[in-house]
């Protein structure tokens, strides 16, 4: 739900995100830091590296 709602919100902003590509599983553990461990930081930098 989470990742659904930030795809949307990049989307809408003119970036295409995959916060889960079956290709690259760091990709999504660091979402999953991010997110449950509550690491920001590591969530933000994840972010803007996906949107360049």
């Amino acid at each position: 739900m989470k990742r659904e709602f930030l795809r949307l919100l990049a989307l809408e902003k003119g970036f295409d995100i995959d916060l889960n590509p079956p290709d690259n599983p760091g990709i999504y553990e660091r979402y999953m830091s991010g997110t449950i461990d509550g690491d920001i930081p590591k969530l933000q930098d994840l972010l803007q590296e996906l949107m360049q």
